[in-house]
């Protein structure tokens, strides 16, 4: 196991509730906080160098909440919007919402927001909570979760468009307010579904039949 430090001059005090997390791509290996501190990893150091200070180039303190790496440059999911860093130059793509996570689809980008879920030119193509989405190429279907209208399917035209829209029933207890924290395959039939305070649950990949619990939140120790 090797453990890799960020940053030896963080200062003590911006430690506390730092969340760390890790966006890659075939090419580069990216770790950031929710502070907005980005670091590369650079394979000759066997280390993460500084990329950049989000909060520091906006002047203000800032909520990172999802990088994604698209030909070569940044874009980033805050708590004002969409942000693309281009080199050392920082563009507001999007403002206006709390965005949660970046998803991928078909070479286009959707966010995830409090408010919905939009697309790269801003348009709002669903008009609920996504805490977090993750496109199913195998399936051509978008799996959206949030906090307050629990797990949806969704399937889009090449053009982008919402052709439907499915409420997937995951338990009869909380029927609408299963808060979606997760969604990831497990393998090529199943879904994993992290649900806050509750486990883990599991559906069939085509989003056909119901839910069943993998393991219960109280499981882990």
């Amino acid at each position: 196991v090797r453990i890799y430090r960020l940053d030896d001059g963080t200062p003590f005090a911006h430690l506390g509730g730092r969340v760390i997390k890790m966006a890659t791509n075939d090419k580069a290996i990216y770790a950031f906080d929710n502070r907005g501190s980005i670091y590369l990893f650079q394979s000759v150091l066997d280390g993460f160098k500084p990329v950049a200070s989000i909060s520091k180039k906006l002047g203000h303190e800032v909520a990172l909440n999802d990088i994604h790496v698209k030909d070569g440059n940044l874009f980033l999911a805050l708590h004002d919007g969409v942000y693309l860093l281009k080199d050392t130059t920082l563009t507001q793509v999007m403002k206006g919402t709390y965005v949660n996570q970046i998803v991928p689809m078909m070479g286009h980008l959707l966010f995830c927001a409090r408010d919905g879920v939009y697309n790269e030119r801003g348009q709002r193509l669903l008009p609920y909570n996504a805490e977090f989405g993750y496109y199913d190429e195998m399936s051509g279907r978008l799996w959206v979760g949030g906090y307050e209208n629990g797990l949806h399917l969704v399937t889009l035209n090449q053009n982008g468009k919402i052709t439907s829209d499915e409420f997937v029933r995951i338990s009869d207890k909380n029927l609408y307010h299963n808060p979606i924290r997760s969604i990831c395959p497990y393998d090529d039939d199943a879904m994993l579904i992290g649900i806050d305070g509750q486990g883990v649950y599991q559906i069939s990949r085509d989003g056909r039949g119901g839910c069943s619990l993998l393991f219960d939140a109280n499981e882990i120790s």
